[in-house]
């Protein structure tokens, strides 16, 4: 998504509602959240 595309009201319910679950239900099951960016990821050589 661009900078052009980005909806501020879904960017602050997701920092402030969905994640803190997220980071709440990681916790309680002992869980480690990765984060991941797609780009410049190919299917060969990378790892």
């Amino acid at each position: 998504m661009s900078t052009a595309e980005q909806r501020p009201a879904a960017i602050d319910k997701w920092l402030n509602e969905v994640y803190p679950e997220i980071r709440e239900r990681a916790v309680r099951e002992g869980a480690v959240i990765l984060w991941s960016d797609e780009k410049g990821l190919r299917d060969r050589g990378q790892l």
